[in-house]
Formats: structure tokens, C-alpha cells, sequence
């Protein structure tokens, strides 16, 4: 059983802290704010968690002295032809909210929340009409998450992603859908008796700090010298890998020439022809949380896979390529020690991660429905030698995200 963390019985003056996730879907966004609500626990303070999704809060705070609370969300219909999303409004305006009458139905809902729990800290992780609501309020705000989910403020159009190619027309779809997105903005803070915006970049500027989690070299977006990078919590723990080769006949020198591959994927088309390929090669390890009874038992005897969490730092150390879907944490904290990446990227995101670690030159980028993974992996392998010549990872060594937290909280006087 998880350690209860509560505020102190000695308490007297205590602040409110309101954490809230609004948009996304995993849990990652919990596993963040985790972190500034077990902080404010040990400082005696009174923690709310407006949550997204409430069926994985009992995961990360069992027994914690927290109030919860639903989020706000809206549940827009996906449009499949619009193509590649390219900047921060465009997937606001496609996920959440389209129009002003969706966003003042959402800052009702906010302000409703926020009267009621009266904060004197807000946390905001990926909650873009929690911060409309937010506007001209005097509780201190601090934006969390990696870079993809705080917007750069520093480039010819707020949170333009990366990889949009400089041409006229993306430089005319860029001015629409940010002056679509700044008119709807302006719309309800004109309801609110609230001066007008000039500029998108104010939904993050009215913010007390901007903090990181995530490196300079991870952040989807670029390395940027304003906020503050937290760095990637290495701390979650997991079960231990085991790299023994599951086919029958081979000895000990025969495993040993062999690469240890790591695979953290969702599942995709091409996914058992990937495993397939690689078990000819490789000594492999499989964590997919949504694997098929039917895969299992088709590659049985050639991958071994893990029906539980493994723990990344032991990871780290032994493996000699990851191969993911480009999620950040996993990512992030291979492209941190150099370990070489075959990333399968299944949405925006992870393909804007996958981007930084090829251009770091740790990564090969390929499609999920590929026919023949054979090249893939030798482009793969050709990134590092195997096993018995790779120098071996010592353990990371980061600025404690738990550290950092904690001066911030000390700058705030809480």
C-alpha cells in the first residue's frame, strides 16, 4: 500500500493548491502534476485535483489526502481530412473548443470549480480554457508539461510546430486559425468585461512560471531560454528485465553477441511482422499493454514479453536500442543517455519527438505498416554497435525534478 501523504496536524496556514488536467488522454498528465501535489502534501497544504479522466487517479494517489474533482471537457468530432496539425491553436480549435459558445459553456464550468475551491496556486497541465478562466484572477499560475503542451512564444506565430514547411500557404492557414482562435478568446473575455487579447502568446505569459518536464534536447518544440526544464522524473520504478533468449539450443556465447532491444509500443498493423524480424537478430523485450492473446501466442518462444511496467533506469543500463512510439518520457530519457531509437510514430506528438532524436542522430523514424522491417533494423543497428562494445550507461544523472518543484514553491513563499 501506497504511503499516506496528508497535510500535517500542525498546520494553521495553509494555502490552496488546485491542480488541473482538461485535455489529453493518459497518464502521463497525472504522473506530472503527482509530483507539485506530493510537495504541497508535505508542506502542509490543502490539495484539489481537477482531473480529465478520474478511472486512473486511485493509480498514482491512493490514500492521498486530496480533493477530486471532474474536469470540464468537450468531446469535438475528429476530423480526418484536415492533415497534419500544424501549431498549438489548430489543435485547440480541433479538440477543445471550436467556437465561443463551446468556450464560455467551458469557463462557466471553470469558474464554478474555482469559486468554489477558492486557490491561492493554480497548476495547469494542458488545461487551455482552464487558463481563459484564469485571466485576471490574482491566484499565482504555473503552467507544467513538456514541451509540446506549452506553446512556444518566441517565433513569427504562437506555438507553430517545427516541422512546418515555410511556404505560403501554411503561412496563410497559420494567420486564420490564430485569428480565429484569438476572435473566440476575445468573444468571452468581452463577456467578462476583460480587455481584449492582441495576442495568443498572453494564455501563457499570465502565467507566474512555465515549468519544463523535460529536457532542452527533449522538448518536441526546440530548446528555448525562457521557463524552467524540470527534467524527466527517472524515479518510477518497475519490474526487472530479464535478458535471456527464449529460443531453445542457444548457449550462453551465442546470447551474448546479440543485441537487447527493448520494445515500449502501442499496438500497430505492422507490429508482429517488427517482432517477427527482430526476433532473428535481437534478444528481445515486449511491453504493449494492448498486445493480442493471439500475437502472444504466434511469437512465443521468439520475443519475451512483459505483462507489467518495467524499470526504465535497469533498462537504460542493459538495453542496446529502444524501439517506441516516440512517447516522451521514454524517449526523452533514452535520447538523455545516448541510447539509440527506432521510433514508430502514431500521432502529431511523437512524431515531433521522433524528429528530435534523429536530428540528434539517435534515431531512425519509419512508418507502422511497413511490409519488411529487415532495412529498418539494420539502419537501426548502424547507429551503435552491439552489445559487447557499447561502453555501458551509468545511471542517470539529472537536477531532481522533486528538487525544483520545491524551490518554486519556496519562491512563492508556500
Amino acid at each position: 500500500m501506497d504511503t499516506l501523504i496528508k497535510r500535517p496536524e500542525h498546520s494553521t496556514e495553509y494555502k490552496r493548491i488546485v491542480c488541473v488536467w482538461e485535455m489529453g488522454g493518459n497518464l502521463g498528465h497525472l504522473a506530472n502534476l503527482k509530483f507539485f501535489i506530493d510537495e504541497a502534501l508535505v508542506r502542509g497544504h490543502r490539495v484539489s485535483l481537477v482531473a480529465r479522466q478520474l478511472q486512473h487517479v486511485s493509480t498514482l494517489f491512493r490514500d492521498q489526502d486530496i480533493d477530486l474533482w471532474q474536469a470540464p471537457f468537450l468531446t469535438l468530432p475528429f476530423d480526418e481530412g484536415l492533415g497534419p496539425l500544424v501549431s498549438y491553436p489548430e489543435m485547440i480549435l480541433t479538440q477543445g473548443f471550436a467556437n465561443s459558445d463551446q468556450l464560455h459553456a467551458l469557463v462557466k464550468a471553470w469558474d464554478n470549480i474555482f469559486s468554489r475551491l477558492n486557490p491561492d496556486l493554480v497548476v495547469y497541465d494542458h488545461a487551455p480554457s482552464a487558463l481563459i478562466a484564469s485571466v485576471g484572477q490574482k491566484w499565482k499560475k504555473w503552467a507544467v508539461g513538456s514541451g509540446f503542451l506549452i506553446p512556444r512564444t518566441d517565433l513569427p506565430f504562437f506555438g507553430v510546430f517545427p516541422d512546418v514547411p515555410k511556404n505560403t500557404q501554411n503561412t496563410q492557414r497559420l494567420k486564420t486559425i490564430d485569428k480565429q482562435v484569438l476572435s473566440i478568446i476575445n468573444s468571452v473575455l468581452e463577456t467578462r468585461s476583460l480587455p481584449q487579447w492582441q495576442s495568443l502568446s498572453y494564455w501563457f505569459q499570465q502565467c507566474d512560471s512555465q515549468l519544463l518536464t523535460t529536457w532542452p534536447e527533449a522538448d518536441h518544440l526546440g530548446a528555448r531560454d525562457y521557463g524552467r526544464y524540470l527534467g524527466v522524473d527517472v524515479s518510477m520504478r518497475g519490474a526487472q528485465p530479464h535478458w535471456e533468449s527464449p529460443l531453445k539450443g542457444q548457449d550462453e556465447k551465442q546470447r551474448a553477441r546479440k543485441p537487447k532491444v527493448f520494445v515500449y509500443v502501442n499496438r500497430f498493423e505492422g507490429l508482429q511482422r517488427l517482432l517477427e524480424a527482430l526476433s532473428q537478430s535481437a534478444d528481445v523485450i515486449v511491453y504493449c499493454k494492448n498486445v493480442s492473446p493471439n500475437m502472444m501466442k504466434n511469437l512465443r518462444g521468439a520475443v519475451a514479453f512483459s505483462e507489467q511496467p518495467l524499470d526504465m533506469t535497469l533498462l537504460l543500463k542493459s538495453a542496446d536500442y529502444f524501439i517506441t512510439n516516440g512517447n516522451h518520457g521514454t524517449s526523452a530519457q533514452a535520447l538523455r543517455v545516448g541510447l539509440p531509437q527506432m521510433i514508430i510514430p502514431l500521432q502529431r506528438e511523437q512524431m515531433l519527438m521522433a524528429m528530435r532524436v534523429k536530428q540528434a542522430g539517435k534515431g531512425v523514424i519509419i512508418r507502422p505498416n511497413l511490409e519488411d522491417y529487415s532495412g529498418a533494423i539494420r539502419k537501426l543497428y548502424l547507429l551503435q554497435p552491439a552489445s559487447n562494445s557499447k561502453p555501458r550507461v551509468e545511471p542517470l544523472e539529472s537536477p531532481s525534478a522533486r528538487m525544483a518543484i520545491a524551490q518554486e514553491y519556496q519562491l512563492l513563499g508556500m
